[in-house]
């Protein structure tokens, strides 16, 4: 390379450097570095001041420092480039001493102690142990290597299914976990991990520290990194260090592969097909769960091709640069995703040909009065008057295959795409000793088709059908500056994006139905037709089109100091996050039809009248919101810390940190923030509410009234306003509707202590405090639900063809609101653990430790407005609450004028206690076996965030009892075994026999704990069956429900538990079900992945894997859900109480080939 070239290329990346370190904006301050310290010494134990340790990075043969020994002997060497090491210690008059084979994983703090000896003139080569015990803090963090990314077969090759490796952690969902925003069947697919005990929405998810979390909900992820581009990750189970922050659980760090000296790649591709599949469990039931026969089924077509390749190495133009020598590399990745799932759908309520034609075998009204009355006996011939209907016949039902005699319609097995493709490049240069930055986008696309609808699931076929795409993208730039060997810079920006983007495609899209033109009363910004639901019939339904963006602008800086045997650690991060998504459903209309026309005495069904209403254009009720309503959430949130680690003796260090989160409260870009605050609430402005419990004010009807006088002066846009705040008008806190918690200041400390003094065994201990950043989404909920801003008015009884010709009912039910606390309190976490880890001859290492945690101030949601236990019992003795008197409660309401407030609240709290033990052994030949076994408890009295709620709000200490996540006993273990012989695969017997590995992975978990409820019963008469109330009831408690008694076996499909243990509150008595939450146990599981893999070595440097992989190999029957919602009604237990209603995956076979040079 000519002069001019090398300083124009060296430039480029100077200021390409200049601009990541002084120019960001932006990445959080997730340590994805590592540190190497020790002493150094004579063979007498006495410390040398002076010596020199050489640090080369094998991967790049890259000196990447030299730091020297202070008066105590002790070095350190931080912020260091993760990878293969070469140590050499070395002083004047004492032989060098060389440690080879050391390797630095991520947030590893590693301790190198060496030992010179007097006039020595040879090296003494020492070769590091592939595994090391941890002397240097308290950390409890499990790391899942590049082999074990690499080699262990993954159910759906996603990374996230290694983080349940570990002790600690309890699994919660599925197993395949798919990749994306929603599965193959149209659900939401959240990440189901809950680390110690702590919520799965607590974990922070990151991606060589940049952040990988959509904060809407917190528990989903923006981009998912191939298997085959990541070199490994680390779960940080407990957090002692202060550098660590934003979450309260969980810290799960991806590092993904860079490029070395040398190039390194690889093909690949994984294969599936129903042929190679066991049949579904319910698939192959030919009877339900109560005996009646069934039709079996067979196994649903898949076909799955996941394919890719990866490669590295130093950036080479021929005859223009050359990376080896100007320590410049880089690599990529790609991998691509095919998948066709198939699952029919079994529709009720569809009219037949002769009732699409206005035919039918049953009498229906065809002529309605203005009150919603039959106007004739009824008839079997309906006209079609409504051109509305007409134009859906046309362009909708004509595709809609025949039922049969019932109704009935089972579609042909539906068409369900789940692809995706990604690309990940990273491009590292090492300026010097001094500088060294790299580069790293991640971009992933999945577009999928939902056959039902996003997040519908069902529906006529072709016509419901989305299109959806989950595009995930983060930038991140990342530089380190060396200014002394004991002072150290690092920082750098990281944009973070994430979408749903989703469109109807199918018939219910206006492009598609070009005959369907309704006449709204407000213009839809939605460009497809509107819902259509019928009583006992399915429904014309779609989604969208909707767009969900989530960004996060992240600038983080860290600065390291060594000063004697302190090393001294501090820095920021800043957040701007954005949350932006829009309703993509009301501002379309809904038209529903239903069947209160009926002729007396006719046994038509309930959809064949509502059916016959659409052909008139007759429609009990129409509504539309007026705007498509689109919150645009930003929050800005820094944190700061400050870390000392302070090496008091060569054999104890402790560990000293204060971390500061300030999370600020969120405004609205459209200033629509709202949510019910009682200090805003006038109660000599509130209104009177009528005896059915709609508001009376003047002017409404006598029947809102029932003889009741309105408040003077009070109208009605007031009274559904009293208490509701609102940005920048009411809110005491300007463009925010909450104050923010300033005061989150969270000490942590911890020691480490080499027992020994040989490295062998340390005792660790820590205790600290890590607040949570609280998701976004309740605002939105807000925005989504709360007046004044849209308008949603509600037709009764109008013209399909014309729905604002009858002007819109004025409501004058109470309304229901979404709210969030005006006084905001961080939820936190006091974690604290004691372990000792042991390393044994032979290489295995082991780690006993107990660990606990206590959750104070999390979030729940709350009722804040049901009614006082008795209160209406006493005003109306013998009269029970019901689902269709329960407005009548409303009187008795503290907050008049409204019904249900559905508050989330920071009041709750938690706590977790465990043993947790760990082994794992590595050898030759990237060999290794792990496993992991936990006891625990996880007691709290909020299951979620944002799911369920208190029975009572005002005795909330009764709902403490099992976390969602409660797994009692959890036992895993994972292997990779190169078998032996003929290893080398000299000659021919050697190819054949030789080269030949096993990978496998095994699951033991006990049940989840699950929730009792009921239905339609309000002993206490507090709300709990108004639809529209996050709370529910619970029955009363007789027995164990976990337990069999004569008559009643347990644990089988028909029932799960024992469901006599539960019956209703008896009648009289004014309270709630005794009944615990989370009582019932619920289905255990176990199962067993294989591999079988076949490695032939081409050339000396590349090699082809031919793979077998079986994922429950044993093909073992695991009981998933259980039915125990609605358990008990006023007419008894519900027809599937205690059934088993699901199965986890039966026996699934892969097949694959790998290419690697």
């Amino acid at each position: 390379m000519t002069g001019f070239r090398l300083f124009a290329c060296r430039a480029m990346m100077l200021i390409a450097a200049t601009v990541l370190v002084v120019g960001a904006q932006g990445a959080l301050a997730q340590n994805v570095l590592g540190s190497i310290s020790g002493t150094v010494s004579d063979v007498s134990g006495a410390a040398i001041s002076g010596a020199t340790v050489t640090l080369l990075n094998t991967d790049r043969n890259e000196i990447v420092r030299k730091v020297t020994t202070n008066g105590s002997g002790y070095y350190a060497a931080t912020t260091l480039p993760l990878g293969g090491y070469k140590i050499t210690v070395s002083f004047s008059g004492f032989g060098d001493q060389v440690f080879n084979g050391v390797v630095l994983h991520v947030n590893d703090a590693l301790t190198m102690n060496a030992t010179l000896r007097a006039g020595a003139v040879e090296q003494v080569l020492v070769t590091a142990d592939t595994q090391s015990i941890n002397t240097e803090n308290a950390t409890q963090a499990g790391l899942i290597s590049g082999t074990q990314v690499r080699e262990l077969v993954l159910s759906s090759r996603n990374y996230e299914q290694l983080v349940g490796l570990q002790p600690g952690v309890a699994y919660s969902g599925a197993d395949q976990i798919y990749i994306g925003n929603s599965s193959p069947n149209g659900a939401t697919n959240v990440v189901q991990f809950s680390v110690n005990g702590s919520r799965t929405s607590g974990n922070a998810w990151t991606v060589d520290g940049s952040d990988n979390v959509d904060r809407g909900s917190n528990y989903t992820l923006l981009t998912y990194p191939s298997v085959d581009a990541i070199a490994e990750f680390k779960t940080l189970r407990g957090t002692y260090q202060a550098e660590f922050g934003r979450s309260a659980s969980g810290q799960i760090n991806v590092i993904t592969k860079s490029g070395s000296k040398d190039f390194h790649g690889s093909a690949y591709e994984f294969v599936r097909n129903d042929i190679f599949n066991a049949n579904d469990v319910l698939n192959k039931q030919t009877t339900t769960p109560s005996g009646a026969a069934k039709a079996p089924a067979s196994r649903g077509p898949l076909r799955y091709n996941d394919f890719g390749y990866t490669i590295g190495g130093p950036v080479w133009i021929p005859k223009i640069y050359d990376g080896r020598k100007n320590n410049t590399y880089f690599f990529f990745s790609q991998e691509i995703r095919r998948v066709i799932t198939y699952k029919p759908v079994t529709l009720t309520g569809v009219p037949s040909m002769n009732e699409r034609g206005g035919t039918f075998t049953q009498p229906v009204c065809a002529n309605t009065n203005s009150a919603g009355g039959c106007a004739d006996g009824g008839t079997t011939t309906v006209p079609i008057t409504s051109t509305l209907a007409q134009a859906y016949l046309k362009d909708i039902y004509a595709n809609v295959g025949t039922p049969d005699p019932s109704g009935t319609l089972v579609t042909a097995p539906q068409r369900n795409l789940f692809n995706a493709n990604q690309q990940i490049v990273r491009i590292d240069q090492q300026l010097g000793q001094k500088l060294s930055v790299f580069f790293r986008l991640i971009n992933d696309s999945i577009p999928t088709q939902e056959p039902g609808g996003l997040y519908q699931g069902v529906g006529y076929p072709g016509v419901n059908t989305t299109n959806t795409n989950a595009p995930g993208r983060i930038y991140l730039g990342h530089a380190t500056y060396v200014i002394t060997p004991t002072l150290v810079v690092d920082g750098g920006y990281a944009f973070s994006s994430g979408a749903l983007l989703s469109d109807p495609v199918g018939l219910a899209a206006n492009a598609n139905s070009p005959d369907i033109r309704p006449n709204l009363p407000f213009a839809s910004t939605l460009p497809r037709v509107p819902t259509l639901t019928f009583s006992g019939g399915t429904a014309i339904s779609t989604y969208g089109p909707y767009r969900d963006y989530n960004r996060n602008h992240n600038i983080f800086a860290n600065l390291t100091k060594t000063i004697g045997n302190h090393t001294v650690k501090a820095g920021f991060t800043y957040n701007h996050y954005n949350k932006e998504e829009n309703n993509a459903s009301a501002n379309a209309g809904s038209f529903g039809f239903t069947n209160g026309n009926l002729p007396a005495g006719s046994t038509a069904q309930p959809y064949q009248q509502a059916w016959a209403n659409f052909l008139t254009g007759f429609v009990s009720t129409f509504s539309q919101a007026s705007i498509d309503v689109t919150p645009s959430i930003t929050a800005n949130q820094i944190e700061a810390y400050l870390q000392d680690d302070w090496k008091i003796t060569p054999r104890l260090t402790l560990n000293l940190g204060l971390r500061y989160s300030h999370f600020a409260q969120p405004t609205d870009a459209n200033h629509q923030l709202t949510t019910f605050d009682p200090s805003l609430y006038n109660p000599a402005a509130a209104p009177t509410i009528g005896k059915t419990g709609l508001i009376c004010v003047t002017g409404a009807p006598a029947s809102a009234c029932n003889g009741f006088t309105p408040v003077a002066g009070v109208t009605l846009a007031q009274a559904i306003t009293n208490g509701v705040s609102i940005n920048n008008v009411n809110s005491p806190y300007g463009n925010k509707i909450a104050k923010a918690d300033n005061l989150n200041f969270a000490p942590r400390v911890g020691f480490a202590f080499d027992v020994f003094g040989d490295g062998k065994t340390s005792l660790r201990g820590g205790y600290g405090i890590a607040y949570d950043s609280a998701l976004f989404a309740i605002y939105e909920q807000n925005i989504f639900q709360n007046p004044p801003f849209v308008n949603t008015p509600t037709i009764s009884n109008t013209s399909f063809d014309n729905p604002a010709a009858v002007a819109a009912n004025v409501n004058y039910s109470a309304q229901v609101l979404r709210a969030t606390a005006p006084h905001f309190s961080t939820p936190y976490v006091q974690q604290f653990s004691l372990d000792v880890q042991q390393q044994f001859p032979g290489g295995v290492v082991t780690d006993i430790s107990y660990v606990g945690n206590q959750q104070i101030h999390l979030l729940g949601l709350v009722d804040i407005n049901q009614a006082p236990v008795g209160a209406f019992a006493a005003a109306n003795p013998g009269v029970a609450v019901t689902s269709s008197n329960v407005s009548q409660i409303n009187p008795y309401r503290p907050y008049k004028g409204f019904s249900a407030i559905n508050s989330a609240q920071p009041i709750f709290k938690g706590n977790y206690h465990s043993l947790q033990m760990s082994a794992r052994k590595e050898w030759r030949h990237n060999s290794l076996v792990a496993a992991n076994y936990t006891w625990s408890r996880a007691l709290t009295n909020a299951n979620a965030d944002r799911v369920g709620a208190p029975q009572i709000s005002s005795n909330p200490q009764a709902e403490y009892g099992p976390a969602a996540a409660d797994r009692r006993h959890m036992f895993n273990f994972n292997a990779v075994y190169a078998l032996p012989f003929f290893y080398e695969q000299h000659g021919v017997v050697g190819h054949l026999l030789g080269g030949w590995e096993v990978s496998g992975l095994g699951y033991f978990n006990t049940g989840l704990p699950q929730n009792v409820t009921t239905s339609g019963l309000d002993p206490a008469g507090v709300g709990v069956v108004f639809s529209s109330s996050v709370s529910s009831g619970r029955p009363d408690q007789i027995a164990n429900p976990n337990q069999s008694t004569p008559g009643n076996p347990i644990h089988n499909r028909q029932h799960w538990f024992n469901i006599n243990a539960f019956t209703a509150v008896p009648a009289g008595q004014i309270r709630g079900g005794n009944a615990e939450r989370n009582v019932v146990q619920g289905p255990g599981w176990w199962r067993a992945d294989t591999g079988l893999f076949k490695n032939m070595n081409l050339t000396e440097r590349t090699h082809l894997q031919f793979r077998g992989e079986a994922f429950n190999l044993f093909n073992h029957t695991n009981p998933d859900t259980i039915s125990t919602s609605s358990l008990i009604s006023a007419s008894g237990f519900s027809p599937t109480a205690g059934n088993v209603t699901g199965y986890r995956d039966k026996r699934i076979l892969q097949l694959g080939a790998k290419l690697v040079f």
